[in-house]
C-alpha cells in the first residue's frame, strides 16, 4: 500500500486549514481596525485638498516638460496620491471651467 499520496493530501489539507484560519484572522483584524477608526471619527481614504490646488497640480502634470509627479505635488505641499489621472472628474472640471 502506497501512503505517499495519502500523506501528501493530509499535509495539503492541514496547510489549507491553517491558511483559511490566517485569512479569517486578518479579515477580522482589518474590520476591527476600521470600526475603531470610524468610532474615533478618523477620515478614511485619501485626504481632501483644495480644488484650486488640485487644478494647479493637474495643469502642471499636463505640461510635457518632464516633471515628475512627486516633485510637482511636493511643490504644492501635498502627497503624490492626490491626482489620479488626467481623465479624473476633478481634471475634467478644472479644464472645462
Amino acid at each position: 500500500m502506497d501512503l505517499v499520496v495519502a500523506v501528501r493530501q493530509g499535509m495539503v489539507g492541514m496547510i489549507k486549514c491553517v491558511a483559511e484560519f490566517e485569512r479569517a484572522t486578518i479579515q477580522e483584524r482589518v474590520r476591527a481596525g476600521l470600526a475603531r477608526a470610524r468610532s474615533e471619527r478618523r477620515q478614511l481614504g485619501r485626504s481632501v485638498i483644495a480644488e484650486k490646488a488640485e487644478c494647479a497640480i493637474l495643469a502642471a502634470l499636463s505640461k510635457k516638460d518632464g516633471s515628475r509627479l512627486r516633485k510637482i505635488t511636493a511643490s504644492f505641499g501635498v502627497g503624490n496620491d492626490h491626482p489620479a489621472s488626467p481623465l479624473d472628474d476633478a481634471a475634467i472640471a478644472c479644464f472645462t471651467s
